[in-house]
């Protein structure tokens, strides 16, 4: 009969546990090596943060939370010139990022900077499309969104990185479609989205997304 081992392992978190057997029956041995990395079961996170402009004196009431794990965490205060110094807690957010539309995983993608998931997105992009051009947020919804649509193109052209060219062109052709009238879907807000599209959303004599006033060429 097979002989089944068995051990207790004492870890430290975020560590490597490794365990040796040895066997032996019948004069014949056989060794087994196991190494396993150990993950905490509480993950170490952000639950709470705080950002303000100081001039003068500043407090903030801070209280351990009943359930927390004794010596597992800590509260860190960090001071910086500028908003922009460090995008860490961004960071740390995005890579956790559990939500899956179109929209959630491009946004992802260009706030971690993953190029790799950007192509991976950009790879099923055709089937979020629908038959008018526009993008939709899953790939079983009917019909896709004017905001969305122009959303993921100001995107890619603010970070710098490429949609495919016959998607991209699918998607400003459904975008001209919505501003003049003729790609029409039943929700009362996108026809007021419509009405001050025009001068904000696309511009079909430059092919050009306007956001708040300002031309970006794609």
């Amino acid at each position: 009969m097979p002989e089944i081992l068995s051990w207790m392992q004492q870890v430290q978190r975020h560590s490597w546990c490794s365990n040796r057997e040895k066997s032996i029956n019948g004069g014949v041995s056989d060794r087994m090596a196991v190494t396993q990395k150990i993950l905490p079961a509480v993950p170490f996170r952000t639950m709470q943060a705080t950002i303000t402009q100081l001039d003068g004196s500043f407090s903030i009431p801070v209280e351990r939370p009943a359930d927390a794990i004794r010596g597992a965490g800590e509260l860190r205060v960090a001071f910086q010139a500028r908003l922009t110094e460090s995008l860490a807690g961004v960071i740390e957010y995005m890579s956790r990022y559990p939500y899956t539309c179109l929209e959630q995983l491009s946004s992802q993608a260009v706030a971690l900077r993953d190029a790799d998931l950007w192509k991976s997105v950009m790879a099923k992009l055709p089937a979020y499309l629908d038959g008018d051009g526009l993008a939709k947020y899953f790939t079983v919804m009917r019909q896709g969104d004017d905001a969305l649509t122009a959303y993921l193109v100001s995107l890619a052209h603010e970070a710098g990185w490429d949609i495919p060219s016959s998607a991209k062109e699918k998607m400003l052709q459904g975008l001209r479609g919505f501003v003049e009238g003729r790609v029409t879907y039943g929700s009362w807000i996108a026809g007021y989205r419509r009405k001050k599209s025009l001068p904000r959303c696309v511009n079909l004599k430059r092919r050009s997304v306007i956001l708040s006033g300002h031309p970006k060429d794609v």
